[in-house]
Order: C-alpha cells, then structure tokens, then sequence
C-alpha cells in the first residue's frame, strides 16, 4: 500500500533531520485516520510502540 510506503519514507527523513527515540514510535488517528492508523500498526507492528484511535 502507497500509504505505507509514505510512512517509512516520512520515517526516514525525521530520523535523517531530527533526534528521534526509533523505539519510541507512536501514531494516532481520526475517523478515516482512525482505521489507517490501525491498518499501519499491523503492518508496521515492528516499528510502531502505540497507537491512538479516536472516533
């Protein structure tokens, strides 16, 4: 999914330009956003530390 992929290439440039925690990963989500964000946090269980739905 290209969404995905936007994911892991947004993950890259934070980690290139910022000092981020890599284990410290965490998404939330709005309605639509809601079911993306948990869509994301299967396929990305590996990275992702929590998820936040709402809605």
């Amino acid at each position: 999914m290209r969404d995905f992929e936007l994911f892991d290439q947004l993950l890259e440039e934070f980690e290139s330009k910022y000092c981020i925690d890599k284990d410290q990963i965490f998404v939330v989500g709005h309605s639509l956003g809601a079911w993306f964000t948990n869509s994301l946090s299967c396929a990305r269980g590996d990275v992702i530390r929590g998820v936040g739905s709402v809605g």
